[in-house]
């Protein structure tokens, strides 16, 4: 079950990228949270486009924690984030090109709406959020997804 300040959280997120038209989608634990898995996310973490990065950093400023800048990754896609803070909960922006494990994912269609209450976001598959921990060598939550969806069928 989602916790009250995630939902706000969320909620925040949705309307203001919404306004900003800046697309998104979740990835993540939340993700998998919102699916129905039984985990605990530490934190919020949303996938952009990187163009979007520097509009997000700036909508945030407010509540930045982490400023732009490039991380090392475990596949060899580059990729960005931004570390804001929403309703006592951290929320990491990742920002990737077109090939990125994740938004190569969005742009080929590879996600759902998740109804949260009144909201309604856009979440990663399950089956592309286990490409994408495979990709990064997350074997085990690789597992924890393929025994999810295998009970659910």
């Amino acid at each position: 079950m989602i916790s009250e300040k995630f939902k706000q959280a969320l909620s925040i997120i949705a309307y203001t990228l919404g306004n900003s038209q800046i697309p998104f989608v979740v990835i993540g634990s939340t993700n998998k949270l919102l699916q129905g898995m039984n985990v605990e996310p530490k934190d919020i973490d949303i996938d952009v486009h990187v163009d979007n990065l520097k509009k997000i950093e700036h909508i945030f400023k407010e509540r930045l924690v982490q400023g732009f800048e490039q991380y090392k990754t475990k596949t060899k896609e580059p990729a960005w984030h931004v570390v804001v803070k929403i309703n006592e909960v951290e929320v990491e922006f990742v920002g990737e090109k077109e090939t990125g494990i994740y938004w190569k994912s969005f742009l080929a269609n590879e996600y759902t709406t998740i109804k949260v209450d009144d909201l309604e976001v856009l979440c990663l598959t399950l089956e592309a959020e286990m490409e994408a921990d495979e990709a990064k060598g997350r074997f085990e939550k690789v597992a924890q997804v393929r025994e999810f969806l295998k009970k659910r069928t």
